[in-house]
């Protein structure tokens, strides 16, 4: 089972108010308000939870997920 824990967003190609255009179209309510660096604009949907293992995939162009799996050991 996979989980989408933030979504991030590069400044490049997105600000505040078009990143929560793309969450709302996309069906992801954030929990907190962005956290915002000098490059990226992430927006946290659930809160981090140590039984997952976390990656960041890119979804489009300017778009990457924090995606949370459960590690192999915990399905047995």
């Amino acid at each position: 089972m996979t989980v989408t824990q933030a979504i991030i967003f590069s400044k490049e190609f997105y600000d505040t108010a078009r990143a929560r255009r793309w969450l709302s179209r996309h069906h992801y309510v954030p929990i907190k308000r962005v956290h915002e660096t000098t490059r990226y604009l992430r927006y946290r949907i659930r809160e981090v939870d140590e039984r997952y293992e976390y990656r960041i995939k890119p979804f489009t162009e300017g778009v990457k997920a924090v995606i949370g799996f459960l590690p192999y050991q915990l399905y047995d």
